[in-house]
């Protein structure tokens, strides 16, 4: 809309408006400077929180800082902003771990689990406790960095399908969701896009990534799977869409609480493995 309305000045209306800061969600102040900091606390109304650690298996640690401490740092940050109204918080689909079927769009209460059978000798999933499991790891672990490297990604598969998640990064941005304390948005795996920025566009190489590119330019000749299994992948342009619209709702209406919305494509118009290799 704001394309359209503004020809071929939207670059510059843009430019006009976006100011770039360079910063870390995972340091004091999110790695900004005094001044810096005070001018968003003073002027920013709306928080999108987009930033994660998306490797499925790197070091357990590295992900517990980044998908777990981060957002409670920039939550904390968020606190003291006096202007705003509304913080949102982009998760992934992946959070729902061996769950199947319909998931409602309702917060993952703290300390559960995603297994599919729970009894009452499952342990409750403890954030603090699970940070100090992969920090003492470290410390104890060999000197060599490799040896360190495998034995903290080896410990993060291991608490991960302990408590019903198949990796480490599905098991942390589960528990970045359970200490946001105001989450607008849900959304799940992010690949390619209908229209926007074009048709086909992807960044990065993760998630599905390389298996859509290498299978694309012939480097893979097949994949291996049951043919009628659905691939719940979404355009990363309709995902925006869906953060915009849900933004602007919870924006205006300015009313505490957490709300949780999906943007996915299974049931209502379901993508088999059959439709794509």
């Amino acid at each position: 809309m704001l394309k359209r309305k503004h020809g071929a000045s939207y670059e510059a209306f843009l430019r006009e408006r976006l100011i770039p800061v360079v910063g870390n969600i995972c340091e004091p102040e999110l790695g900004m400077d005094v001044d810096t900091a005070n001018t968003i606390m003073n002027e920013v109304d709306v928080i999108i929180q987009s930033a994660a650690n998306t490797a499925f298996d790197d070091r357990y640690d590295s992900l517990l800082e980044a998908n777990v401490n981060g957002p409670q740092l920039l939550m904390r940050f968020a606190k003291r902003c006096n202007n705003l109204i509304l913080f949102v918080h982009i998760s992934t689909a992946f959070v729902n771990g061996e769950r199947e079927g319909v998931i409602p769009e309702k917060p993952i209460s703290m300390g559960e689990n995603r297994r599919k059978n729970i009894t009452s000798s499952m342990p409750q999933l403890d954030i603090a406790k699970e940070m100090n499991i992969a920090f003492k790891s470290i410390t104890s672990a060999s000197t060599d960095q490799l040896d360190t490297k495998i034995h903290s990604k080896k410990l993060g598969q291991e608490r991960a399908r302990l408590y019903g998640w198949f990796d480490a990064y599905q098991l942390t941005k589960a528990m970045g969701e359970m200490i946001i304390n105001e989450c607008k948005g849900d959304t799940p795996v992010l690949e390619s896009s209908y229209k926007e920025p074009f048709p086909g566009w992807i960044q990065g190489y993760r998630v599905t990534d390389p298996v859509i590119i290498s299978y694309g330019k012939g480097h893979l000749p097949a994949v291996l799977g049951d043919l009628e299994v659905k691939l719940d992948v979404i355009p990363v342009d309709m995902v925006v869409n869906t953060i915009i619209a849900a933004t602007a709702k919870h924006g205006i209406r300015r009313r505490p609480g957490l709300d949780v919305y999906h943007s996915a494509s299974a049931i209502v118009n379901p993508l088999r493995y059959y439709d794509v290799f």
